[in-house]
């Protein structure tokens, strides 16, 4: 690794490659890395409609760093390309069929073989949760959250996929069990696994699938403000608003 540099000042640029993750994952946060680099320099925040917001935190533990290592392989791979190019692809896709934005960047080859030490990063480069090195996910949740996140899915394919997954919702004590959602400022919280419950918060819990979630979410559709959005919490600090309508209509897809 390089040698630290100075911590960038202002925002980096919102690519197109930035612009395409933020469609699928609303009301969230969003990873922005160093171009052609898997070095994480700060979060943008995405509204509701999946736009770029003005709002970004900067990762303070970033340092500028040089491109990828050339490597053994890759100087092999050159001999036999000479004039063309050595392609870096993201480690979640080791081939052969990738999609475009897997592709980290490239470094050109010369007429002898040889790599010249150039390299293009990709400016639509989409990091997979394995190339930002985030932990392993815990549940199926859990890595659709992450997929989402880094725009290796579609939002709308995501929220189906929370559908039917097993949650873990905060519980009322005064209540029975399973037959009210805690809401907190129109929102409903939920957990992807037990093993992602904060300690913080009280010790009441009860566990829903993601359909039955949407259910009791439809009956508030009549109360004043419209059924509260479902606020996904999972690794490392992800978190997903899905609004209401969006999970009513979702139920509405799967039960036609």
């Amino acid at each position: 690794m390089a040698s630290p540099m100075s911590t960038p000042r202002r925002p980096p640029e919102v690519t197109s490659g930035v612009r395409a993750r933020a469609r699928f994952a609303p009301n969230s946060w969003i990873p922005v890395l160093a171009p052609g680099s898997t070095e994480v320099v700060g979060r943008f925040w995405v509204d509701a409609g999946g736009e770029v917001t003005d709002e970004f935190i900067p990762n303070p533990n970033y340092r500028e760093c040089a491109p990828p290592v050339i490597t053994h392989e890759m100087r092999s791979w050159a001999m036999y390309n000479p004039g063309g190019w050595v392609e870096v692809f993201d480690p979640a896709h080791p081939g052969p069929q990738r999609p475009p934005w897997a592709l980290v960047g490239r470094y050109p080859v010369d007429g002898q073989g040889w790599i010249i030490d150039a390299f293009q990063p990709n400016p639509n480069y989409r990091p997979s949760p394995v190339a930002l090195g985030w932990p392993k996910p815990r549940t199926e949740a859990e890595s659709v959250l992450q997929l989402a996140h880094t725009g290796q899915i579609e939002y709308r394919e995501a929220v189906l996929a929370v559908m039917a997954a097993t949650l873990v919702l905060p519980a009322d004590p005064n209540r029975p069990p399973r037959t009210r959602l805690v809401l907190r400022d129109r929102v409903v919280d939920a957990f992807v696994s037990q093993d992602a419950m904060p300690g913080a918060w009280p010790g009441h819990w009860q566990q829903f699938s993601g359909v039955e979630v949407a259910l009791l979410i439809r009956r508030l559709s009549d109360v004043p403000g419209g059924p509260p959005d479902l606020l996904l919490h999972a690794a490392p600090d992800l978190q997903v608003r899905i609004p209401g309508t969006v999970l009513v209509e979702a139920l509405r897809i799967i039960t036609d």
